[in-house]
């Protein structure tokens, strides 16, 4: 018996490219949403989902991109600083931030490139969250850092093109919770064969 979201967004952007490499890009934003969805978690696969009125998220965004030595080495980064509060009138909950959206968030990535080989480097950044609507201080979730890195090596065989890939997620071992209660897998490493035809 969900009621369909509807909102109005407003943004404001900014481009620029300092130099013929380095591209740079700065936006404000404000989301007026009405008959907000929200899902919440009960079980580790059941969510709860319904209506709870009004809600405004505003905030900025920075984002830049860098690539030197002809794409040898290509760097993006991008970072949000963000405020989602839930605006229904006469709520428990006025002005408190929304269940689980987190106040920052930062994604780094760096790629070097060697002909058909590539390295990869990622780093993903996510502010402390609140798992409740009341925002009680017992409902934080943790920030977090986890780094990702991969290797990718391209053969090229008539009109085949394969790709070997190795991955290792979270490269630390970090522990944390994107749900509470629910700890994410700690180092994961990743073995692909991609096959496509040219």
């Amino acid at each position: 018996n969900l009621i369909p979201e509807k909102s109005t967004t407003f943004n404001l952007t900014f481009n620029t490219e300092i130099i013929n490499n380095l591209k740079i890009s700065a936006s404000t934003f404000l989301i007026n949403t009405d008959d907000l969805i929200q899902s919440i978690p009960i079980s580790p696969i059941r969510w709860s989902a319904r209506n709870i009125g009004k809600s405004v998220n505003y905030g900025l965004e920075l984002f830049s991109e860098l690539t030197l030595f002809n794409n040898f080495i290509h760097y993006m980064f991008n970072y949000t600083l963000q405020k989602a509060v839930d605006k229904t009138e006469e709520s428990l909950f006025y002005d408190k931030i929304l269940a689980y959206q987190p106040l920052e968030m930062l994604n780094s990535y760096l790629f070097f490139n060697f002909s058909n080989f590539n390295i990869s480097t990622n780093l993903q950044y996510t502010s402390y969250r609140y798992s409740l609507q009341s925002n009680d201080i017992n409902s934080i979730l943790d920030n977090y850092l986890i780094v990702n890195a991969g290797l990718s090596y391209l053969i090229k065989l008539e009109s085949i093109n394969l790709t070997l890939q190795f991955n290792v997620k979270n490269i630390f071992d970090t522990q944390y919770q994107v749900i509470k209660n629910y700890p994410m897998p700690g180092r994961v490493y990743k073995f692909s064969l991609i096959y496509r035809l040219s």
